[in-house]
């Protein structure tokens, strides 16, 4: 599974022998369980997710993590779903769960997965919202302003940013973005 060379195939038969034997209680060894996923989600021609899905099980963490800054692997839905399972653990710190919940929240717009992109964004915000996390948040909402337009409107966005600088007690900036929508509404004649 690790080996890009490897035709089709017999890549569809290694994930298959891989499944068998991880149903039966077999467990790939840590060591190479990154490599064959990244080498499997460098792969077009293969569907791969079923088998990264089960090798993704919640004590493989270190591997989630080395994972969500991956490029081929953000864009597995298998590697997002596992740490959508993650972010919303509850037994996760509020600084664990801002870390999951930004990537992925980009890894869901990579994948142009907008609806859940969006679930997620509301779940961040009411969790930076309510922890000391506001400024991670804030750094996701300035570094993917212009990909949050597709799940977002621009006034979500701000809107966001405003109630999130007032939890942290920083009213003049808050105050600041809300007279940039003002003037923008103004502009706009609405």
């Amino acid at each position: 599974c690790a080996n890009v060379e490897s035709d089709a195939s017999r890549l569809d038969q290694a994930m298959r022998d891989s499944l068998d034997g991880v149903a039966e209680g077999m467990a790939v060894p840590d060591a190479f369980m990154e490599e064959v996923i990244a080498g499997l989600t460098l792969r077009d021609d293969v569907q791969s997710d079923a088998l990264i899905e089960r090798l993704l099980t919640a004590n493989r963490d270190a591997l989630l993590d080395s994972l969500r800054f991956d490029e081929k692997a953000r864009r597995s839905s298998a590697v997002a779903d596992a740490l959508a399972t993650r972010f919303r653990r509850p037994h996760r710190t509020q600084g664990q769960r801002m870390e999951d919940g930004t990537s992925l929240v980009r890894m869901l717009l990579l994948q142009a997965r907008y609806d859940e992109a969006s679930h997620a964004l509301d779940e961040l915000e009411e969790l930076a919202v309510r922890s000391n996390e506001g400024q991670q948040f804030l750094t996701l909402l300035a570094e993917a302003e212009d990909s949050l337009t597709s799940v977002w409107e621009n006034v979500d966005v701000s809107d966001s940013r405003v109630r999130v600088l007032e939890s942290m007690g920083r009213y003049d900036e808050a105050a600041q973005v809300l007279r940039g929508s003002f003037a923008r509404a103004l502009a706009r004649e609405d």
